[in-house]
Order: C-alpha cells, then structure tokens, then sequence
C-alpha cells in the first residue's frame, strides 16, 4: 500500500481510539493488515540491484513526497496533534524498515522483519489499472473515519 494510505490509517486509528498505549501499538500492526489487501506498491529493487540514478531517484523521492503528502493532508484536515502523527509515523514504518534492509541485507533483525512482512504481503497482480480503484476506495474510507472522530 502506498505511504500516504498507511499514513491516514495510522491517523484513523488514532483519532478513534485516543489512547496512545492502544492506538500506537494497533497503527504499526495495521499496516501488516492493510499489505495484505490488493494495493498499488513502490519497488525496491533498483535499491538491491544497487543501480543509481533517475529510476532510483523518482520511485524513493516519489515514496518520500507521497508519504509527506499523507502528513500534509493529516495537518490540514485535522491540525496538529501529535498523536495523530506518531500513529501516522509508525503505520509507514514497516515500509521503510523494508527499504533498510534493502541497504543494510546483512544485519540479521532487518532479514527476519522482511522475511515476516513479505509472509503478510499481498501477492496479487499490482497493475496500477487494477489496484487504483482499491486505493482510491480505501483512502475514501480512511478520510472519512478521520474527519468523523
């Protein structure tokens, strides 16, 4: 699932359930919940292959500003509070400790957290024509929750 998507669930969670020692815990889980649905995703394969360049700068910078934008539509939408972001925060979080472990294949708890979160991942097709209206249905969903709590 795309960063900003993670990010709003994360919000949603939070803004739902206001007790951090609940909602912080439950954000980092649901992002294993919401990879496991039909979703449009980034690859990190240019990382592994350690190829450089447009191709490498477009897909990690297109990573970095979608999931800025779902931080930019979490300040609008309901200001700043922290616990919204934190949530937000630790819901994007088993994606980037992926990408680390693209960088860094030889520590070992960065190899068994891929290895788990590749168990929970959707293995579905991911053509963008396929998974977009699943995307655009659960950002639909996320917004609403957030801007209802």
């Amino acid at each position: 699932m795309v960063l900003a998507l993670h990010a709003l669930s994360g919000a949603a969670i939070a803004s739902i359930m206001p007790q951090p020692l609940i909602a912080l815990p439950l954000a980092f889980v649901s992002h294993f919940a919401f990879d496991w649905l039909p979703h449009t995703d980034y690859s990190v394969q240019a990382i592994k292959e350690k190829r450089r360049g447009a191709w490498l700068f477009f897909n990690i910078g297109g990573a970095v500003l979608e999931g800025s934008a779902g931080f930019a539509i979490i300040l609008l939408l309901l200001g700043w509070q922290p616990l919204l972001f934190l949530a937000a925060f630790l819901a994007m979080l088993p994606d980037g400790l992926w990408v680390m472990q693209s960088l860094f294949p030889k520590i070992p708890f960065l190899k068994q957290f891929r290895a788990f979160h590749r168990k929970l991942h959707y293995r579905g097709e991911r053509k963008i024509i396929k998974t977009l209206p699943f995307d655009v249905a659960m950002a639909t969903i996320l917004l609403l929750v957030v801007l209802s709590a």
